[in-house]
């Protein structure tokens, strides 16, 4: 899944809280998650990971075989690194016992497919002539009805009068209509009903930094200050064409925390 605000490997600890939350986190619905960033150590460390998934590895879905379709795309890779120790700076600074540092980068990629029939306008429906809707038709197991056209100009007040034939005449075709035609999708087959198989591929590249520095005033005393940003662009592509793509939104978000932290007591902690 992807992540949201923190990398996976900056987080030390996280909490889920639902029903009734404590006042410290005020009022909202659903859930709340509660995350604690890795903070560094006397110790340099780091960690490196990857997690893959490609359809290569999956079967085919029941539907796709049915149709006789390929396994669509399916790739998903979340991989990044953490780091993390005291801040030193040669000749200048020396953080151990004091200053600490973590920084950790996360990149999700995922590339999902999907896919199913769909009804576009027969050839001869641009021509105003719909006389193939006059019978029942059965597709994929479904029988659906036939079905009239009537000129609406007649309906008030009545009765309306059906087009000869299902067919409007060449004068009554909208303008409008006329003109979005050239951006309608082709029909694949010669049926009247589910004569489309349409394919969307959404395509994610998100981004997520995550830094943070902690400095102890006194062994009693520490300051904390982290900066998480996140950029995750959606791409999204389909045989309908250019025109039916929903937007492509690009979520941009930026997190500052400072806390301040003082150890009264062994047992009472001013946060």
């Amino acid at each position: 899944q992807m992540n949201y605000g923190v990398g996976t490997d900056a987080v030390a600890e996280f909490r889920v809280l639902t029903a009734t939350f404590p006042a410290e986190y005020g009022r909202a619905t659903g859930g709340i998650v509660d995350l604690v960033t890795k903070s560094g150590t006397n110790q340099l460390h780091g960690t490196a990971y990857e997690i893959l998934r490609n359809e290569v590895l999956d079967a085919n879905g029941w539907w796709n075989n049915y149709r006789g379709t390929k396994r669509l795309p399916d790739n998903q890779n979340d991989f990044g690194f953490e780091v993390a120790g005291p801040v030193w700076l040669p000749k200048l600074y020396n953080g151990k016992d004091k200053t600490f540092f973590m920084f950790n980068w996360e990149a999700y990629r995922y590339k999902s497919g999907s896919g199913g029939p769909a009804t576009v306008p027969d050839p001869s429906w641009n021509q105003g002539d719909f006389s193939n809707l006059l019978q029942p038709t059965t597709s994929l197991g479904v029988t659906y009805p036939a079905h009239q056209l009537y000129d609406y100009t007649t309906c008030t007040p009545g009765p309306r009068r059906p087009f000869t034939g299902n067919i409007i005449p060449a004068a009554r075709l909208d303008s409008v209509v006329k003109n979005a035609i050239p951006y309608f999708p082709k029909a694949q087959t010669n049926a009247v009903y589910n004569n489309f198989v349409n394919t969307q591929i959404n395509e994610f590249k998100a981004n997520l930094w995550t830094a943070k520095i902690d400095e102890y005033v006194t062994p009693k005393q520490k300051i904390s200050g982290s900066w998480s940003y996140e950029n995750m662009p959606l791409t999204q592509t389909q045989s309908f064409g250019p025109i039916w793509v929903s937007e492509n939104p690009s979520q941009h978000t930026a997190y500052g925390r400072l806390n301040y932290d003082y150890s009264i007591s062994p047992t009472l902690l001013n946060y």
